[in-house]
């Protein structure tokens, strides 16, 4: 005989169940709830599910009965056992209509013991007392968490997972933000910014549903936003070596990360310190760049950003100036007494706030305007420095440098003759004779010597003068050295001689008569006749007479010249003034013998 057993679920449709379960369906909202049971109320009742195992799977709120078949087959035959007796622990025995009900989920056995074997068959069904789990997996985007929220970045896959102890799951359902409510077939892909409320659920074989699980959660794709703001002592973009950057960066969903920075062109992006900042002082002078961009907790990268600025940390240029007359020669510097001192500063990139100088050992000073040095000769050390509107300082720079208030002294010189009676401010000269000019000066030196001759422009000396022209001449003459330093007018008196002297003779007394030599008129003096010789010159004056009787040797004529011898005589004569200038002369007479007259006459 074959025994079958069936369960209820597949006998004729007439037969009412006498137990119906929903199961167990807890949302957080009451409208979620109601959204989950209506679309799963088509399939009310709970089912017997047979596995392609051919196992048999029996819900356990629902019992069962037993019939015997003549088949294996579902046509076979099948008698309803009615008689059921059940036996209580206390030994009692009882008879039940209203079906077996299990207590116990899993593995469950009928038992048929052979009286006269002792065989004992075993019918095998399983009890499913259980609803599916779900449960959520998120896949292909950062995750973070802060207390009880929790944030997803891009690309964000969500996997519901559900497993069932017994039957197995036959459907998952779930519903976002408590839209409609849809089957779950495979991983949704969220990808828009939004706060989410994921609610799931899932049904297994025999018609059991699980709670329904509801999970919220963020999806973050937007990037955070970083901005700069600097402090200490700075003008606008224009930054000292103090000067720190600040970087700080906002995210409304799952906050900043990080925030990484550098400058230029350098090859890493370092992590930034907002209890250090940013310090540019290692920084060259000049335009710099600096990059950055911030990282939110779900690895949303930031854009990077450029932030333009230029660091100071030079001093100013600073130079002086002379306004007046000044000379450099190698290291020393002249001015005159007379000239102001400018100091100037520059800065390329920011703003000159001061300057200030010190003359030796005295007190600082605020240079405002230009200023004389105070001192009317001698050496002074001047020393000067300039500040920025960024409190970059300049080295002190000393500058030695030596007032001339002292004048050159010029002196003139002549070459060739020259005559100046007893020493007085009177020269003669000859027209040959050259005027020479010299000067010294004991700091800045000799710029050039002027001279002016009588109303003549003054001009600048270059080489000795000939005046040449005889004449009187007022010639003036100076010097200045290279501050200007005028020497006063030194004047002299020149008279260029270019006449020689005449001679004039004087004899004793006239002439007897003439005498005929050739074509020459000879006079005749009587014996005892006495020559006297001059010279007159009238500018530098006579210096020698000379004389040289019959071609004979020269002699300085000093006295009346006598002769008492008669004859014939050529006496020359010879005279220089006192500038070289001559003349000569011959005188030819002739002293009477005795009887000259008879013989005259």
């Amino acid at each position: 005989m074959t025994i079958w057993f069936r369960t209820i679920s597949m006998m004729s449709s007439w037969l009412l169940l006498s137990s119906l379960a929903l199961g167990y369906i807890v949302g957080k909202s009451p409208d979620e709830v109601k959204k989950v049971i209506d679309y799963i109320k088509k399939e009310k009742q709970l089912k017997v599910y047979v596995d392609p195992k051919k196992r048999v799977f029996w819900p356990i709120d629902l019992p069962f009965y037993v019939r015997l078949a003549t088949g294996n087959d579902s046509d076979s035959d099948s008698y309803l056992l009615k008689d059921v007796m059940v036996k209580r622990l206390e030994g009692a025995q009882e008879q039940i209509n209203e079906g077996v009900r299990l207590d116990i989920p899993g593995s469950q056995f009928l038992r048929w013991v052979n009286h006269v074997s002792q065989e004992e068959v075993m019918f095998r069904f399983i009890a499913d007392a259980g609803a599916p789990t779900t449960s959520l997996k998120f896949n292909d985007a950062p995750r973070y968490s802060a207390g009880d929220k929790i944030f997803f970045g891009k690309g964000l896959s969500v996997a519901v997972l559900s497993q069932d102890e017994h039957s197995g799951v036959k459907q998952v359902f779930y519903t976002i933000d408590q839209d409609d409510v849809a089957e779950y077939q495979k991983p949704l892909q969220l990808r828009k910014q939004h706060s989410y409320r994921f609610g799931h659920t899932a049904v297994d074989h025999v018609g059991y549903r699980s709670r329904i699980q509801t999970n919220y959660f963020t999806v973050d794709t937007s990037s955070p936003s970083t901005d700069v703001s600097y402090e200490k002592n700075h003008i606008s973009t224009t930054f000292s070596q103090d000067t720190l950057i600040k970087l700080s960066s906002a995210d409304n969903l799952s906050g900043v990360q990080d925030i990484f920075y550098k400058f230029n062109n350098q090859d890493k992006f370092r992590k930034y310190s907002p209890e250090d900042g940013i310090s540019v002082a290692t920084l060259s002078t000049g335009s710099q760049i600096l990059k950055f961009f911030s990282i939110d907790n779900v690895e949303n990268r930031e854009r990077s950003q450029e932030f333009q600025f230029t660091l100071d940390k030079e001093a100013p240029q600073i130079a002086y100036t002379f306004l007046g007359d000044f000379h450099v020669d190698k290291n020393t510097r002249f001015i005159s007494p007379d000239t102001q001192i400018s100091l100037d500063a520059t800065d390329s990139l920011s703003e000159v706030a001061g300057i200030e100088y010190q003359i030796n050992d005295s007190p600082k000073r605020a240079y405002a305007s230009t200023f004389l040095p105070a001192i009317n000769n001698g050496e002074f050390s001047l020393k000067y420095e300039a500040v920025d509107s960024l409190k970059n300082r300049s080295q002190q720079e000393t500058v030695k440098i030596i007032v001339d208030g002292t004048p050159p002294t010029s002196s003139h010189s002549f070459s060739g003759p020259l005559h100046n009676r007893k020493n007085g401010g009177v020269f003669y000269i000859s027209g040959n004779t050259k005027l020479s000019f010299k000067a010294e000066d004991q700091h800045s030196g000799v710029a050039r010597i002027l001279s002016q001759i009588n109303t003549q422009a003054p001009m600048a000396y270059q080489k000795p003068i000939q005046l040449g022209k005889e004449g009187r001449y007022l010639v003036r003459y100076w010097a200045q050295d290279k501050v200007n330093n005028n020497e006063r007018i030194n004047p002299i008196l020149v008279i260029v001689d270019n006449t020689p002297p005449e001679i004039v003779e004087n004899f004793s007394f006239d002439p007897l008569g003439e005498e005929q030599e050739g074509n020459e008129s000879i006079p005749v003096y009587d014996r005892q006749i006495s020559i006297g010789l001059t010279g007159r010159d009238s500018a530098s004056g006579v210096q020698t007479v000379e004389y040289s009787l019959d071609k004979k040797t020269w002699n300085e004529y000093q006295e009346f010249l006598k002769f008492d011898k008669p004859g014939t005589y050529t006496l020359l004569v010879r005279t220089q003034d006192q500038v070289g200038n001559s003349s000569q002369k011959t005188i030819k007479f002739k002293v009477a013998g005795e009887g000259w007259g008879t013989y005259a006459h």
